[in-house]
Parts: structure tokens; C-alpha cells; sequence
């Protein structure tokens, strides 16, 4: 019986071992794809909804995707959900505060994450926070696509 516990110990330790290192390699993984390299910010200061807030334009792209006529919506889990953080937070064509104003949509309201962040953040102070984050390519419950701006949406629900 002794024999039997010491080469039960040992499967256990290596068994172990192993767990620990395929943590550590995932580990690694998972830290490689959410490290960032610093990129260019411009800061704007938003006020409120009646402020206006000047931006040099950011060259444009026309998307063929955004046209959200005779669009069936995303595939139920191909994207993320996030939740919209900000009332009345505005979807625009592109991602400035220069382009076209598409939708307007309400706090908590349910949106998918496509997968399309830009490569530049940007400050913009919002109800008294100051963030600097990326704008997003969205696609809300109805169909309709556009860009918010990063630090008006989040993952989980939140109370007011």
C-alpha cells in the first residue's frame, strides 16, 4: 500500500506541474494580446450637449457596411454585447465628432462590439471624466451601424 501512495503523490505532483505551466504559457498569451503600444491622443473637452468641441478632420472611409438597409442584424454570439453608459450618446458615420450623427441611444441600452477599434485614442471629457479611449464600430439591436466613442460604452450593465 505504501508503494501505491508514493506513485499516486507523484502523478498528482506532475499533474501539477503541468497545470501550472499551460497557466503560465496562456497566461502569456492572454498578456501579449492586451498589451498596447503607445499610441497618438488629441484631447477634447465636451461639456455638455450644447458645447461644441473643435477637431482637425481625420481622413474618412467610405464603408460599404455601414449601410444598414435590408440588414438582419449580427448572428446571436458571433459579437460581443457591451451596454451604452452615457444617455442620448450619439452614433455617428465615422469615428470623429466631426462626422454625421446616425443614431442617438440610450443609457444601458444592448449594442455589438464588430470586432473594429481605431488605431488612435482620444481624450474627451464626459459628465466631469476625462477619458482617452478608441472609438468603436457598433451595431445596435435594430440593425443600424456606426461608430461610438469608447468611453461611452462598457461591458456590464450600470445603475445611474
Amino acid at each position: 500500500m505504501k508503494f501505491l501512495g508514493k506513485v499516486e503523490t507523484v502523478i498528482v505532483l506532475i499533474f501539477l506541474a503541468l497545470l501550472v505551466a499551460y497557466g503560465a504559457v496562456k497566461c502569456n498569451q492572454t498578456k501579449a494580446t492586451f498589451e498596447e503600444v503607445p499610441e497618438e491622443t488629441e484631447e477634447v473637452n465636451v461639456m455638455d450637449e450644447n458645447s461644441e468641441a473643435v477637431l482637425p478632420k481625420l481622413p474618412q472611409k467610405k464603408d460599404p457596411s455601414l449601410n444598414s438597409m435590408n440588414h438582419s442584424g449580427p448572428k446571436k454570439g458571433a459579437y460581443s454585447i457591451l451596454f451604452i453608459q452615457i444617455d442620448s450618446l450619439n452614433m455617428r458615420q465615422g469615428p470623429s465628432l466631426d462626422s454625421a450623427v446616425v443614431a442617438r441611444l440610450n443609457f444601458n441600452e444592448e449594442v455589438y462590439f464588430l470586432g473594429q477599434r481605431t488605431d488612435f485614442k482620444q481624450k474627451i471629457n464626459m459628465l466631469g471624466e476625462t477619458k482617452n479611449e478608441p472609438w468603436v464600430l457598433i451595431e445596435t439591436t435594430r440593425g443600424k451601424r456606426g461608430w461610438v466613442y469608447g468611453g461611452g460604452v462598457h461591458y456590464y450593465q450600470r445603475k445611474r
